[in-house]
């Protein structure tokens, strides 16, 4: 079959990333790419154990840390603001939105526009049944393409029935050349293109209902023109009118569409690509503000405000300051959004068509220091986008967006905010996040208490109006910036260095992170200790800290930070967020919700990846409960060398980070890592699979495809090979998640090759890892069908002798030709205990005290012994489900000797929970021998024993009951509090 392959040689999982570039990469800027990589840094394997793992510790002390800011009981936002349906009573469905504003005159109405021709009003309660049909002028109006009714303005006094304007208003118009003022003048310009038109400003009168409200507008009364904008195309054409708090009328003028090359929003004879200003009220058309840059001026057009402009389609004033913000439309790369303080009276230029953003145009047109820049740019959505301009939200029921400026983008569908003074020290530009993922929005709306609607852009079927549900809980004591946190000594520095007592150490088989150069670190509280265990997560103590940082090449740059993970073991469970690092490289800003960007490689922005920052609901769907919490500190992954040709596992044992002496390091399992050639091609994939799946797909957390890739799992007990998906790959005829010889119709090749995502695991990544996937394919090919070794340990089946458990080194303790792994008689029978009568009964959080018995039956001697304890609901050990509550250590035994030990601190956990209100249960205590996890059985009976004594847990007091949320809930939860 044909492989991918790259015309350049790698040889780190870091110079990977770019295999998948350097087909659309010319060959100079590869090279240098290349050069950059293996400059910054390297992922690759360093080497497992060592010769010097064995070796006595040399005298260490363990740097304490001095602490850190987090709050143990903080909370972050965890999703983006939901919607909700704004006025589900209504029967109206609103489509192709264009507007949706209100009146400004204390009716508390809303008023819909749509780009056919009508404006629709109701009042702005939930409750609302009525719509009323406001205007329709659906007869007079072209709406091909981005023609329409596009904009409506009420005017300032529309409500003040004592007022000569009460009940005007001014709508925004496409009409057909025939209507175009300039035809009856013999002026137009544009004539000779077909799509030539002209959008016109008209005022309308409405006709009161009732005494003091102007309800509707009389369909046999027509509006009055006012202004006109000859326009070449259909496109383009803009949109919004808007009094400013001048009680100026103020238009958004596209460019008038097709060609970049017309450059009419630098021209100052034309009324396209600009923020039109004028002053309709009393006059018959309109007069020329004194303040315009160009009254009096008759050789250029005096209703020109600001100009440089492509299609502000939306603009809105901050309804307290009277700023104006404008969403004007890119071309090709950036949208982006403009700013104009109310108290600047300077007119601006925004630098179309010079300028998309901050970046030039074409190389003729300079754009660097001669245009007014844009506040926030965002790199345009593959396949197209289009900003939405909003509003900066003034309401009172979402207080953490209280004076963010609140936009959308129509093709992501994302909704964006920004507090209006946190920018990114490098560029200057607002540093934005996500708030929201939603439809296509054509416009945001506001209501006249200042909250915000969002009217679904449709051309068809149902549209409703959408409003945020309500405020998400912001999060309180976790610093907003990186540097405040106190793990760094100063992240302005270059490398970045840990605070005393911030560890620094590195893994074995990394999860691939489209081909990112990672570090990682992790910080203790005090002199707390870790509790070690040989396989599976370590125990951390409340209050640690662990970090993994992100970077990319970057072609002038060298390497760019991207974001700081962290993971935060606070009282009851981990808390994962992360920070994100600003363009000059000195600071990262807290993301309280998930962000989707494109990150530049290059200064143009010519080379750049779509980057995923995790909200933290998402980092704790990975870091799941089921593996622990913990990924990539444990002793599989960091027994290895580190930079300093040291066993981690040794350093961190001499430095007394564990809670007991683990020995030494070659005793305990090891991953191999992709590049380690005198590993074999089962211990490379398997401990790839682990690393990069088997968080998720593992006993005890519920996943569609029920397999088993812990490293430990024999292949035949996986579910892997010759079983069918649950979700077959479109075009594969008869596919098994793995199929013996044949990688075309593996699913897990297919997941990890393919770039769909819809198809594509791991989630978030963009970028095949290619030796991953062709190692994986000569796994599948050849590996598993004619050199088996079903326990992946190394040792081929027909020698090996303990089959269903990894085993590599053979260790035959009582040389009885069984080896260890799956020999029970060298391992102690067990008795669990509790300090208690026959029935015992314990609260939630109550402490058990827990006391276990280790009898050695074996012929032979066994080694220090860990005993571990756990609740089950029965008097069978579910290593999937049963809570572990704590543990103690029996010194080596003799055969027949007899040894207890008690962990005084064991506890019910708080979160132990399978009943209805009212009930008890029963729980039964059991223990398990696991010598510090050496034996890796898929068969844990000969080691674990429960006791038949019930211990019973009654529901809490309502108190409690209303603090832990008392449902009938369906799963345990592994709560540990040490």
């Amino acid at each position: 079959m044909r492989r991918h392959s790259c015309p350049h040689p790698f040889s780190t999982l870091t110079l990977r990333f770019w295999c998948e570039l350097c087909l659309a990469l010319p060959p100079r800027r590869f090279a240098a790419l290349v050069a950059i990589v293996a400059a910054v840094g390297s992922t690759g394997y360093a080497g497992r154990a060592g010769a010097q793992a064995d070796a006595p510790c040399p005298p260490t002390t363990r740097p304490i840390f001095a602490g850190h800011a987090f709050d143990l009981e903080a909370t972050i936002q965890t999703t983006p603001l939901t919607t909700v349906d704004a006025y589900p009573n209504l029967s109206q469905s609103f489509l192709r939105t264009t507007a949706a504003l209100n009146a400004g005159d204390g009716s508390q109405r809303v008023f819909v526009v749509g780009q056919l021709g009508q404006v629709w009003s109701f009042q702005d309660d939930p409750q609302a049944t009525q719509v009323d049909l406001f205007l329709d002028v659906s007869a007079d109006i072209e709406t091909e393409g981005e023609q329409g009714l596009l904009g409506l303005a009420f005017d300032p006094e529309f409500g003040d029935v004592a007022s000569p304007r009460f009940g005007e208003f001014y709508v925004y118009v496409s009409v057909d050349t025939a209507e175009c003022e300039c035809t009856s003048s013999g002026t137009c310009e544009y004539t000779a293109n077909p799509q030539h038109h002209c959008s016109q400003v008209w005022r309308f009168r409405a006709t009161p209902v009732a005494s003091t409200y102007p309800d509707w507008v009389d369909p046999a009364v027509p509006g009055e023109f006012v202004f006109e904008i000859e326009q070449p195309y259909f496109n383009h054409n803009g949109g919004t009118l808007a009094f400013g708090p001048d009680d100026l009328l103020y238009i958004a003028s596209g460019d008038g569409g097709l060609s970049v090359g017309q450059n009419t929003a630098q021209d100052d004879d034309s009324l396209l690509g600009k923020i039109l200003r004028i002053d309709p009220r009393g006059q018959p058309t309109y007069l020329i503000p004194p303040g315009n840059p160009f009254a009096g001026d008759g050789s250029k057009a005096q209703e020109i405000f600001h100009k440089g402009l492509r299609n502000p389609f939306k603009i809105s004033f901050d309804r307290e300051t009277g700023d104006l913000w404008i969403g004007d439309v890119g071309n090709g790369d950036w949208e982006e959004i403009d700013y104009h303080a109310y108290a600047d009276a300077a007119p601006k230029n925004y630098g179309w068509p010079h300028c998309e953003g901050t970046h030039e145009v074409g190389s003729s047109n300079p754009c660097a220091f001669v245009h007014d820049r844009p506040v926030i740019e965002i790199p345009r959505p593959s396949g197209g986008g289009a900003i939405t301009g909003g509003y900066v939200y003034r309401g009172s029921a979402l207080p953490e967006l209280y004076g963010r400026y609140v936009f959308a983008e129509l093709t992501s569908r994302d909704l964006y905010a920004w507090d209006r003074t946190t920018v990114d020290p490098g560029t200057g530009l607002g540093e934005i996040e996500v708030v929201s993922v939603f439809g296509q929005l054509a416009t945001l709306g506001e209501t006249e208490a200042g909250e915000l609607i969002l009217p679904q852009f449709k051309v068809s079927g149902t549209s409703e109006i959408r409003r945020f549900d309500n405020a998400s809980n912001p999060g309180t004591g976790i610093p907003l910036l990186l540097s405040e946190t106190g793990l760094f000594e100063d992240t302005a520095a270059d490398p970045l260095v840990g605070e005393v007592g911030v560890i620094e150490y590195s893994i074995e088989t990394p999860l691939w992170s489209d081909g990112s150069i990672k570090r990682r670190w992790f910080a203790l509280p005090g002199d707390e200790t870790i509790e070690f265990r040989a396989q599976g997560g370590w125990d951390f103590p409340v209050g640690t800290v662990l970090l993994k940082h992100f970077e990319v090449a970057h072609l002038q740059l060298g390497s760019q930070r991207i974001e700081t993970r962290v993971m935060l073991r606070q009282n009851s469970d981990w808390l994962g967020f992360t920070y994100r690092w600003n363009s000059a490289q000195t600071d990262a800003n807290l993301l309280k919700l998930e962000l989707v960007e494109d990150v530049c490689l290059d200064f143009g922005c010519d080379v750049r990846v779509t980057w995923t920052f995790p909200s933290p609901s998402a980092c704790l769907t990975c870091h799941t409960g089921a593996a622990d919490r913990v990924l990539g500190l444990r002793a599989e992954q960091l027994n290895r060398l580190s930079a300093g040709s040291e066993n981690q596992l040794r350093e961190l044992n001499c430095m007394e980070v564990f809670d007991s002496d683990i020995g030494t390091p070659t005793q305990y399992k090891s991953f191999a890592s992709l590049e380690d050639e005198t590993a074999s091609v089962h211990h490379r994939v398997r401990s790839y699979l682990a690393s990069n799946c088997a968080h998720c797909h593992r006993p005890g957390n519920p996943v569609q495809a029920a397999i088993d890739l812990r490293y430990g799992t024999a292949l035949s007990a996986a579910g892997l090979v010759g079983v069918a998906p649950i979700h077959a790959i479109p075009g594969l005829a008869d596919p098994d998640l793995i199929a013996p010889g044949d990688a075309q119709q593996s699913v897990v090749w297919h997941r990890q090759y393919s770039l769909d995502q819809a198809i594509r695991m791991a989630p978030f990544t963009r970028i095949r890892d290619v030796p991953a996937v062709t190692l994986q394919e000569d796994w599948i090919e050849d590996a598993i069908v004619n050199v088996p070794d079903d326990d992946h340990d190394g040792v081929l089946d027909a020698s090996d002798n303990c089959l269903s458990a990894h085993n590599p080194s053979q260790a035959d303790y009582d040389s009885d030709g069984v080896g260890d792994a799956c020999d029970s008689d060298t391992r102690p029978d067990l008795v669990a205990n509790v300090p208690t009568p026959d029935v015992f009964t314990a609260v939630l959080g109550g402490v058990l005290g827990a006391t276990g018995r280790a009898t050695n039956s074996g012929a032979g001697p066994a080694v220090d012994t860990q005993l571990r304890f756990f609740l089950s609901e029965d008097t069978n050990h579910d290593p999937g489900s049963d809570p572990w509550i704590g543990d103690c250590f029996v010194d080596p035994l003799d055969p027949a000797a007899t040894d207890d030990c008690r962990d005084a601190e064991s506890r019910v956990p708080v979160d132990l929970v399978v009943l209805a209100p009212g009930e008890t249960a029963s729980w039964y205590l059991g223990a398990c021998s696991d010598a510090l996890d050496l034996a890796e059985e898929d068969d844990e009976a000969n080691n674990c024993a429960v006791n038949p004594s019930a211990i019973l847990v009654p529901e809490p007091g309502s108190g409690l009951a209303s603090l832990v949320g008392w449902i009938t809930v369906v799963a345990l939860a592994r709560a540990r509090g040490r």
